[in-house]
């Protein structure tokens, strides 16, 4: 089992990361795609695909006993009856539900939405060993154990249960099949009927749960599974009302930290979508400077396995130490130890698990930002372009505090100081764009900065560092320089004067993590200095002269 669970584990955080690009990519295109009824009618049956994924993805952690569970004090009886007409839908009208329920159900306390996956996944196969025509009777009811019962059963300790069970009046099956029913992968059912992984992942889940799962079968007598739950004296948890609409964010800043680069841009592009200002990072030691640091955070939204020495449970105790405290909310395909213990996730601990949808993202973060009284901060706009605006919203921040600037002797200079004109500042010749070569080593951040720039209207060139910007230089003419001041080489400021030698009439923009705050060397002449979070409006202004020759000519 520990090998399965090791396995399984693995295999389904690697598979939940690929799902969760997926999965963002087309909630963010469905979102785009207006009333188009083909292009919705095929991103819904993508949509469909990727669920598919996720479920086969879940299974194997349950019957590893590898998945997060969040148990609640559940009342059985509510819980029965709320599935009732769920259970009618999904198993046609040919099929007569009975349900029996004992009187003065004692509590269990399991996780809901594995509880009612488990009971209707058995509603399912008994529908289908009926041929769909049948009596499916759904029972539960208090049983004391005695020590004879338990006999046999290590799992089972004498005391006090609540069973749920599920009886139909199918063909039953023969002790050969009997003994292999909950074996992953393991079914009687045609090729393309079914995976084999129900009953293993019932059995999977119930274990974990602290429970124990009995199966009895007779051929041409139907077949009972049972679900043996310890009895929970707690009073039962009040449920939280969801809501209808994803809500929208209020310009709060959220610190993304994900070591998959394609699963942390979907993040950032559905967060920024969403309204919320995207930090990035893509460890936890890159992290933990940026915690560290004085930049305002409202929320730390981080994956749980990461690489690194700072894993996600030390740095969510880092963003709780701050003052204003920030709140944390997990993500993860597959959790290991970090979160969870003895099957279940820690307290206090909120988890969305991989992949997850924008809606379910929206409602999670706005839960976790109510609970954690966040001071919410700016906006995310989209950004207008000539008579038209960008499809998705930019996010007016993507960039990871690992980089952040030395601290060295002298501000920019001239930040305050006017615009100095060049010849090169003129106006240019109709239907051609101002060159612009964009230096940023975080490969997001350089898409979403490049992205920006040409939807402005100009010409980006976009490279990773100083080293690989130098060589373009003398063959290439340049009117604008945007760079990041900290690179893994020669750095932004550095980059700037030497290019300057060489084209003096060049606009500089330095971009910096620390803000206009940031100190470098020597000045540079004419040089601006703006701020991550980007400010798109103040970009602008910035570029006014060239974006407007550009939309002149265009």
């Amino acid at each position: 089992m520990e090998a399965i669970g090791s396995l399984t584990g693995g295999v389904a955080h690697d598979f939940n990361n690929v799902l969760q690009v997926i999965n963002g990519n087309l909630q963010m295109l469905a979102a785009d795609a207006g009333g188009h009824p083909a292009t919705l009618r095929r991103l819904s049956a993508a949509t469909d695909a990727v669920k598919r994924g996720a479920k086969l993805a879940a299974h194997l952690l349950a019957f590893a006993r590898r998945q997060p569970l969040s148990p609640t004090v559940l009342n059985p009886r509510r819980l029965l009856r709320g599935m009732s007409e769920m259970l009618h839908r999904a198993l046609g009208e040919t099929v007569r539900v009975d349900t029996v329920l004992s009187d003065d159900l004692w509590n269990v306390q399991v996780d809901r939405n594995q509880l009612e996956n488990a009971l209707l996944n058995l509603a399912i196969n008994a529908r289908d060993a009926m041929q769909a025509d049948g009596t499916l009777t759904v029972r539960a009811a208090n049983r004391v154990l005695d020590a004879a019962f338990c006999r046999g059963k290590p799992e089972l300790s004498p005391g006090e249960y609540v069973v749920f069970s599920v009886t139909d009046t199918g063909a039953g099956m023969p002790p050969e099949i009997l003994q292999r029913v909950f074996e992953p992968f393991f079914t009687t059912k045609p090729d393309g009927h079914g995976t084999g992984l129900g009953l293993s992942m019932v059995f999977g889940f119930v274990r974990q749960s602290g429970g124990h799962t009995l199966i009895d079968s007779e051929v041409g007598r139907g077949t009972t599974v049972s679900l043996f739950f310890p009895r929970c004296c707690e009073a039962e948890t009040s449920e939280a009302v969801d809501e209808t609409a994803a809500p929208s964010g209020g310009g709060e800043t959220i610190l993304v930290v994900e070591d998959d680069a394609d699963v942390r841009l979907t993040a950032v592009e559905m967060l920024a979508q969403l309204g919320y200002k995207v930090l990035t990072a893509s460890s936890g030691d890159a992290a933990i400077e940026f915690i560290d640091s004085d930049v305002p955070i409202d929320l730390l939204f981080t994956d749980v396995v990461m690489p690194g020495k700072v894993k996600s449970v030390e740095l969510a105790q880092r963003a709780a130490a701050r003052s204003p405290a920030v709140p944390t909310l997990f993500t993860s395909g597959y959790t290991r130890d970090e979160i969870v213990h003895h099957g279940k996730l820690d307290a206090g601990i909120t988890l969305l698990s991989k992949p997850y949808r924008r809606d379910d993202l929206a409602r999670k973060v706005r839960g976790v930002l109510r609970a954690g009284a966040a001071t919410p901060a700016g906006g995310c706009l989209p950004v207008s372009v000539a008579d038209g605006q960008i499809a998705a919203c930019v996010p007016p921040a993507v960039y990871d505090p690992g980089r952040e600037p030395r601290q060295e002797s002298q501000h920019v200079a001239a930040e305050a100081a006017p615009r100095s004109h060049s010849p090169l500042d003129a106006p240019r010749s109709p239907g051609t764009p101002a060159r612009v070569l964009l230096v940023e080593d975080d490969a997001d951040s350089r898409e979403a900065f490049s992205d920006l720039l040409n939807a402005l209207g100009l010409d980006c060139t976009a490279v990773a560092s100083a080293e690989e910007a130098l060589p373009l230089v003398p063959a290439q003419h340049f009117d604008i320089l945007f760079t990041d001041l900290t690179l893994p080489g020669m750095s932004g400021d550095s980059l700037a004067r030497a290019m300057l030698r060489q084209q003096p009439g060049i606009r500089v923009l330095l971009v910096s993590g620390y803000g206009k705050s940031a100190q470098i060397g020597d000045a540079i002449p004419g040089a601006r200095l703006l701020g991550k979070p980007l400010d798109i409006a103040e970009l602008r202004r910035e570029l006014a002269d060239w974006i407007d020759h550009t939309e002149e000519a265009s």
